[in-house]
């Protein structure tokens, strides 16, 4: 493959895998599990030029990929493929004799080839992306106080206990925030439903090469879903989004409103999120407000009244996904994206939960200061695009300002860690917005 030596935003490898040597890249055998084990083919050397990459090992030997490039990921194979993946280990700390008993054992993994009508096999596609499809989108207000206390159910279980939220790199502050379900007729891997939280922008900050601090404070999607396993695997490759899998059923009802209900797979009573949670962890019904005219939408129009929409989305983790879907990425990355519409209908989203909350930490409006009315729009047929990532970096740094030095050397870390439990425990409950007067009042 060829690379392309220009400087510039490029996207994220398939899988963050740093070699110790030249010599020790990971082999993949593929095992077509339908053949009897007579029949077994195992791919000589030869074989492996001619052979696509799985999602579980590295399209090519550099670290990063020309971001114009198209790489295949799929395995046009039965619909359970056996992988055998030799890695060199990441770790430095076991003595060179262990490393090499560890390294002659295969790691086996089996994945599955996601059906047609799933979206069918992954592939890489690298962006620029550009889709269509109608959004359904209101936007709300989070307080610094709100933001101090993020609700657990903010992240997805995986990346909620890792350095994605961790706060000591990326903390919130609250801000303009969104929530938004999208159904996408037309895109680079054909249509499929997305549904985001946005909580408000965050704090970041980082080294440059020639050791000066830069800091930042963009939004960061938290939490989103997607209903094909494609989708999945791309949003975390290109883009740092931290997708995963989510059933989600649509009901249009005669008078014009939309109820949405998405049925997650992350659900922690399902490891290898196999299979959608019974029931939902977010529901809405959008009800059009008939006396307003529609009229154009776009999100750019934010970005002129001073509101930052960039995004700043720090490395995810890898997931036990069922289909390979849920890779790591090992860099940060800026990335804008663009919304527009020419048609858009006002309306009010109903966001009472089912169960009193049950899904979602028992807040029955979903977040803990939100009301149950919100007003936002319906873009139908929408155009959004996905570009390039403006920038990327290796590593981000602890905020300069999340601990004081008295603090650090006063304290050890649990009285600190004590402490910070003490404080946020005492502070009040953020004030609710209460909009169901205005419902009243236009309905």
């Amino acid at each position: 493959m060829a690379h392309n030596t220009a400087i510039g935003p490029q996207t994220p490898p398939l899988r963050p895998i740093l070699f110790a040597d030249t010599k020790s890249k990971p082999q993949l055998r593929i095992v077509d599990t339908s053949l009897s084990p007579d029949e077994i083919h195992y791919l000589d050397d030869d074989d492996f030029g001619n052979q696509p990459c799985s999602p579980q090992s590295p399209v090519s030997s550099s670290h990063w990929e020309d971001a114009t490039s198209t790489t295949s990921a799929s395995i046009p194979s039965t619909p359970t493929t056996q992988i055998s993946i030799h890695e060199p280990l990441l770790s430095h700390d076991l003595s060179s004799k262990s490393s090499e008993a560890l390294l002659s054992e295969p790691i086996v993994k089996e994945i599955k080839i996601p059906p047609e009508s799933f979206g069918g096999p992954i592939a890489h596609l690298s962006p620029q992306w550009d889709l269509r499809g109608d959004i359904y989108t209101f936007s709300f207000w989070t307080s610094p106080k709100a933001a101090s206390t993020l609700p657990e159910h903010a992240y997805s279980p995986l990346e909620g206990v890792t350095s994605f939220a961790d706060e000591s790199y990326s903390r919130p502050v609250g801000g303009l925030s969104m929530i938004q379900i999208l159904s996408y007729r037309d895109s680079p891997i054909g249509p499929y439903d997305e549904m985001l939280v946005a909580p408000g922008s965050f704090d970041w900050e980082r080294t440059e090469a020639d050791g000066k601090k830069t800091r930042g404070c963009n939004p960061k999607i938290t939490r989103i879903y997607v209903s094909t396993p494609n989708s999945c695997f791309n949003g975390r490759t290109n883009w740092n989004v931290p997708k995963h899998l989510a059933k989600f059923v649509w009901d249009h009802h005669p008078d014009g409103s939309t109820t949405i209900k998405i049925y997650p797979h992350d659900d922690p009573s399902n490891p290898d999120e196999s299979q959608p949670s019974a029931r939902p962890f977010f529901q809405t019904t959008f009800k059009p407000m008939s006396l307003v005219p529609r009229f154009p939408f776009a999100t750019s129009w934010a970005d002129r009244l001073g509101f930052n929409t960039t995004l700043v989305m720090p490395p995810l983790p890898s997931g036990n996904g069922t289909y390979g879907e849920l890779p790591s990425t090992n860099r940060w990355i800026k990335l804008e994206t663009k919304q527009y519409c020419s048609r858009s209908t006002a309306g009010w989203y109903d966001v009472q939960q089912p169960d009193e909350g049950a899904a979602c930490g028992g807040h029955e409006n979903f977040l803990p200061w939100l009301g149950r009315w919100q007003v936002g729009v319906k873009m139908e047929d929408a155009f959004l695009s996905f570009d390039v990532p403006q920038e990327t970096w290796d590593k981000g740094d602890v905020l300069s300002d999340a601990t004081s030095d008295d603090d650090k050397k006063e304290d050890d870390e649990n009285d600190y860690e004590q402490r910070k439990e003490e404080e946020l425990r005492s502070r009040p409950e953020p004030e609710k917005w209460n909009t169901t007067f205005l419902h009243d009042y236009f309905t």
